[in-house]
């Protein structure tokens, strides 16, 4: 089932022209004010703590203010409380959850639901953020959302960040469009999110790990804290992979009803296939066996059983084998092990944190295999901790890496990561314009290499235009020719 992305109540506006939320015509550019709000996915301050403002309170310590979502929630308010008008599936954790989130709307699709999912950060236009059954939302209808939300923050007493702006538009694009169901990832963390005026639904927590906290003693229970405020007490709650006494501070939230992985859920017999994973999944409503999900990673399976798991719940019953077989055919995970060519054998991941970092490094070792080098092009934000980071990604038993600053005003000293780097046994370079790094690696890159780029998500959308020009421009690399080899599992 699908739902025309503008059947809601607001007619297209004409190109060039604007309509206001009373569909009288306005002026101005709802793109450009988007883009002049703080936006605390790149704003250096306080982000890699876990603050959702510059100078704000930490959403994973002691000082969560209560009041700090009642900005966004008066700006919902304006709107008509869109994020009201179709159940909502909150999808939060360190690690996955964007995954968990696609893989989750093509089940609803597949089950003949109109779903609405937004996901975070860009990894290309921001209009790959808010999609209407996995396609991205014309531009034109985005434009006019973001219109009616700049038309309601002027009511407030401060703007909205970029984010919130973001996710109010998000719950009003679904609205008009007159969705059956909303698939939403966190932005961070989950309690202070601005995802969190919705209701869950179904509560999803991929995984607890340390990103976005300083750290320091009981860092994870903080963090498990702050997840947990997505649950609600008529919540259904998928928990991930996670010791009993964070899986507790969750539960203490009171859910309806928790399932969780080694409790009722499980994977069996993860196999790596020509082209992906297979897998059996076991969930609390029926047994799936030889699911196949054409992505790689050691974390396909267990977040595609996290996925089948909260379609069920939404729907309370198992779902058809015939319906998951569908779904996952053909999906596409940008950005997470993404194969972009297969000679060279380049490969794209978002991986950022020591835990994503390491499933890469695993995923290079035990995946794929090639006859010539392998190189990574990685680049670092402030906040992570490179010589953790240095530390996992030995394991990809790589030839070199050349470091770079990504396109962000969070890029961490690079001086300090290639001290890092260098300190963990790796061959490193540094060139600190990112363009330049990656062509230098395309230039050195030969058919029978193998080349990566990580680190950042802030670094793979350029990444993706340099790559494919290059190789555009050199004839190689179209998708054509022969599936790279595939390790045996051991």
């Amino acid at each position: 089932a699908g739902a025309s992305q503008g059947n809601g109540a607001h007619h297209p506006a004409e190109p060039g022209r604007l309509l206001s939320a009373s569909g009288t015509p306005s002026t101005g550019d709802p793109f450009r004010w988007l883009d002049g709000l703080v936006d605390h996915e790149t704003s250096t301050p306080g982000i890699a703590e876990g603050r959702l403002r510059p100078g704000g309170t930490s959403v994973a310590g002691s000082d969560i203010a209560d009041d700090e979502l009642e900005s966004m929630r008066q700006l919902c308010g304006l709107l008509g409380d869109p994020q009201h008008a179709a159940p909502v599936i909150l999808v939060t954790g360190t690690n996955g959850k964007g995954t968990v989130a696609t893989l989750l709307t093509r089940l609803l699709m597949a089950s003949g639901l109109t779903v609405g999912t937004t996901t975070s950060p860009d990894l290309g236009s921001v209009l790959q953020r808010v999609m209407l059954d996995d396609e991205p939302l014309e531009a034109e209808v985005l434009s006019e959302a973001l219109e009616a939300v700049q038309l309601a923050a002027g009511a407030l007493e401060a703007p909205p960040t970029r984010f919130e702006a973001l996710i109010a538009a998000a719950y009003r694009s679904f609205a008009d469009a007159a969705v059956e169901v909303m698939v939403v990832e966190v932005g961070m963390l989950g309690r202070s999110d601005a995802t969190n005026v919705a209701d869950a639904q179904v509560a999803v927590v991929t995984n607890i790990g340390r990103d976005h906290t300083p750290g320091g003693p009981g860092w994870e229970q903080q963090v498990a804290a702050a997840k947990a405020g997505i649950v609600r007490r008529e919540s259904t709650v998928v928990l991930g992979g996670m010791d009993d006494e964070l899986a507790a501070v969750i539960e203490a939230e009171g859910p309806e009803r928790v399932v969780r992985v080694g409790h009722g859920l499980e994977v069996d017999g993860d196999q790596l296939a020509v082209g992906g994973h297979q897998a059996e999944l076991r969930t609390e409503w029926g047994i799936h066996p030889e699911v196949f999900v054409p992505a790689f990673g050691s974390w396909v399976a267990p977040n595609a059983l996290l996925a089948v798991a909260a379609a069920e719940a939404f729907f309370d019953r198992a779902l058809d084998d015939e319906v998951i077989d569908e779904a996952f055919a053909g999906v596409r995970l940008r950005g997470r092990a993404e194969v972009l060519a297969r000679q060279p054998l380049i490969i794209l991941d978002s991986a950022h944190n020591p835990e994503a970092v390491m499933a890469l490094a695993d995923t290079l070792s035990t995946e794929f295999d090639v006859v010539g080098s392998r190189m990574a092009v990685v680049g670092l934000l402030v906040g992570r901790d490179p010589r953790l980071i240095a530390e996992a990604l030995v394991q990809a038993r790589l030839d070199s890496v050349i470091l770079t600053s990504p396109p962000s005003p969070r890029a961490a000293d690079l001086a300090e990561v290639v001290a890092a780097f260098t300190a963990a046994g790796l061959s490193v370079e540094s060139v600190v314009d990112p363009e330049t790094a990656l062509a230098r690696a395309m230039r050195h890159t030969e058919e029978e290499d193998l080349l990566v780029v990580a680190g950042s998500m802030t670094l793979l959308p350029l990444a993706r235009d340099v790559i494919e020009a290059i190789l555009e421009v050199d004839g190689r690399g179209s998708g054509q020719g022969p599936e790279p080899e595939f390790l045996e599992p051991d």
